[in-house]
């Protein structure tokens, strides 16, 4: 990390095409202006922390977290023909008669 001092209007390269001048100065603040080539991304760090935070939370489920919320060890096997109530076929838990997921029974046509 390089520590320096800058007044106003003074500047730091950053490689060969990345500026930062120092615009102003108060009351514990300092403004910086950054120039860089269009495909170098300038953000704030604390953007890019609730960017990263917002993309982990809104990250598909993964297989164990369904298995979780079933409440199976493992996903449920696949359905007997014979449970077949109005074009829906009902997959029970193991051990209960709770239905834990309805599915759509393929029609004539395999849809």
């Amino acid at each position: 990390m390089l520590i320096t001092r800058r007044k106003v209007g003074e500047a730091l390269l950053i490689g060969d095409s990345i500026e930062v001048v120092v615009l102003e100065v108060n009351q514990g603040r300092v403004k910086l202006g950054v120039s860089a080539p269009a495909e170098v991304a300038v953000e704030r760090k604390e953007w890019r922390l609730v960017l990263n935070q917002n993309r982990d939370a809104s990250a598909p489920a993964t297989a164990a977290f369904i298995q979780g919320i079933l409440g199976a060890g493992t996903l449920p096997s696949p359905v007997a023909p014979d449970n077949d109530r109005a074009g829906f076929r009902v997959q029970t838990r193991a051990g209960t008669s709770k239905p834990a997921i309805l599915h759509r029974a393929p029609d004539s046509c395999g849809n």
